[in-house]
């Protein structure tokens, strides 16, 4: 996927994001929890990579217990963790190798210091990190955007205090600065040789990098978009949807030019996910499938029921995807909770998996196998790829968890799990990451 997307939060009030989300969980309660003297090595050198923020700390937020190694049952392995001094606000954002995790010093409403960090998860080693604070001079700020390329890694930064946004491009590997303007991004992508964004007055752009030049504008001006997604030689947007009744507008670009070969709508969907050349769409009930090299629908599945996009916790809030897209696969929480699996090559209903007691914090992941969920208990659980049954408990941590009506203040957090190559890697909106491999 090519692009990741935060909620910002005013007043509590949630936003439509498309595509570019109990009490506190203790110590392992889990029968049959082990964990190796490897692991606690391991976590004590990485931890040793520390934030320089003076936040006040994570205890404010009933994290108790967070910084130390979790017990994971039999058959899972903790392969690094790292500690920051203040939570992280988002399920993993990853692409390949690489781990992105978001640290929040204040996640009061309004009040953010967002800084992205920059991990190799194959070698749980710290590549570099961006503070809007000391880079831009900003005192409270926030991220809304990323976006990723072989080459680059996008953000886009909003000053909580001004009318204020940024648009900074990372060489990914090395943090250099290829890219800076202040400017208003609605959405954004980005290609090896170029950033495309819509802007504050709703038109299509392509600066050139590293140069920043202007290549090329579209006016079109349509107020709804669901996501720009930019393929070798191809720009895809995706323009949503005003009422029940119209389809997804699916627009392809020529990324060198501009020149708009062709534009179709297929059936309305309110969220659409890109991987190759196949494209992913949420349906009012259900989940759509799209082939970007002809720009037709594949197939159409129901679902029976509504997705829901505001819920009364903090579970899915800033990162709304239920849905997960593999090579063979579409795996997704419904509204009802339920775990399913859908076969790609014809959408049907592979397996469905359902939960009475506990709620799905973020969309599954899936790697070697093995599909992984978090949950509001702060328990990771796993299941089969091939039937949906569970594989077990795989690791119970301090969790971030908040409930509508509940007397602790909200805070703009969400944990969530992602996959690094062959590792799990875990955030609970508490202030550790984690990397879990299957002990083979």
């Amino acid at each position: 996927m090519a692009k990741s997307r935060q909620l910002h939060h005013s007043s509590q009030q949630v936003r439509h994001i498309f595509w570019a989300m109990v009490l506190v969980g203790y110590a392992c309660s889990i029968a049959g929890c082990d964990s190796s003297a490897s692991v606690s090595q391991v976590t004590k050198t990485i931890t040793a990579v520390s934030s320089t923020s003076t936040a006040p700390k994570i205890s404010v937020l009933e994290c108790a217990g967070d910084e130390q190694s979790p017990k994971l049952s039999s058959g899972w392995k903790l392969v690094w963790q790292h500690t920051f001094d203040n939570p992280l606000a988002l399920p993993p954002i990853i692409d390949g190798s690489q781990v992105a995790p978001l640290e929040r010093a204040d996640p009061v409403p309004n009040q953010y210091k967002d800084t992205i960090w920059m991990f190799d998860a194959a070698t749980a080693s710290m590549q570099w990190h961006f503070d809007g604070s000391a880079a831009l001079n900003l005192a409270e700020h926030w991220i809304d955007l990323t976006a990723w390329s072989p080459t680059y890694f996008a953000i886009a930064l909003h000053d909580s205090n001004a009318p204020r946004e940024f648009v900074i491009v990372f060489n990914r590997l090395t943090g250099q600065v290829a890219y800076q303007a202040e400017l208003q991004a609605l959405e954004m992508a980005v290609s090896d040789d170029a950033l495309f964004y819509r802007s504050g007055e709703r038109r299509l752009y392509r600066i050139d990098l590293p140069s920043g030049n202007q290549r090329w504008n579209d006016s079109r001006t349509d107020y709804i978009w669901q996501g720009l997604y930019a393929s070798g030689e191809w720009l895809y947007a995706f323009i949503g949807i005003t009422s029940p009744q119209d389809g997804l507008e699916i627009l392809k670009y020529r990324a060198d030019n501009g020149t708009l070969v062709n534009s179709v709508k297929v059936v309305p969907v309110y969220e659409v996910l890109a991987k190759g050349l196949q494209g992913i769409g949420r349906t009012g009930t259900g989940i759509a499938l799209f082939d970007l090299s002809n720009l037709t629908t594949t197939w159409e599945t129901d679902l029976g029921s509504h997705f829901t996009t505001i819920n009364d916790s903090n579970a899915f809030w800033d990162n709304p995807s239920r849905v997960t897209l593999t090579q063979d696969a579409v795996y997704l929480f419904d509204a009802q909770r339920n775990l399913v699996k859908i076969t790609l090559t014809d959408g049907k209903i592979a397996w469905t998996v359902s939960f009475s007691d506990v709620e799905p914090m973020s969309k599954p992941a899936a790697v070697a196998g093995i599909v992984y969920g978090l949950f509001s208990d702060g328990t990771v659980r796993a299941f089969s790829e091939a039937d949906g049954s569970q594989l077990g408990n795989v690791m119970k941590v301090p969790l971030w968890y908040w409930r509508r009506g509940e007397a602790k203040p909200f805070r703009n957090l969400v944990g969530g799990v992602g996959v690094a190559n062959d590792l799990l890697i875990v955030t609970t909106g508490c202030r550790s990451i984690y990397a879990i491999r299957r002990d083979k």
